[in-house]
């Protein structure tokens, strides 16, 4: 991507504080956010909510079927356990990042933010109208 008179660098520099606000939302708004990572546990309390689920993707596999491995693999699971609203970031190279995974329905309802660099197959398959 052409970054115009912008270093990269600076781009980057200009991101990384958000993705520190991003790691503390579950803490400062607890009834709006819920925050996984690769190592959170998934117990009764992942269930879906009508709040967001934030997902830091640091570590998680480009691909797989293992939700504590896989990104795709989380968001399916979350998916099927009443989650709605996802906000992912630091997003990087993780692929199959879709409603695709999410079973053969409709996912109308479904809403998605990605922030980072998405892998192979981002946003194919789409479901719903």
């Amino acid at each position: 991507m052409n970054t115009g008179h912008k270093a990269k660098s600076s781009l980057l520099d200009i991101t990384v504080p958000a993705f520190r606000i991003f790691d503390r939302l579950a803490e400062i708004e607890p009834v709006q956010w819920k925050k996984l990572d690769r190592h959170s546990p998934r117990s009764g309390s992942f269930s879906g909510e009508k709040t967001s689920l934030l997902i830091d993707a640091t570590g998680f596999a480009p691909e797989g079927i293992d939700p504590h491995r896989s990104l795709a693999a989380l968001l399916s699971e979350a998916y099927r356990k009443g989650w709605r609203r996802f906000f992912l970031y630091r997003v990087n190279g993780q692929r199959l990042i879709s409603t695709a995974v999410m079973g053969s329905g409709d996912t109308d309802d479904v809403e998605m933010e990605i922030y980072g660099t998405p892998g192979e197959y981002f946003g194919a398959f789409m479901q719903g109208e």
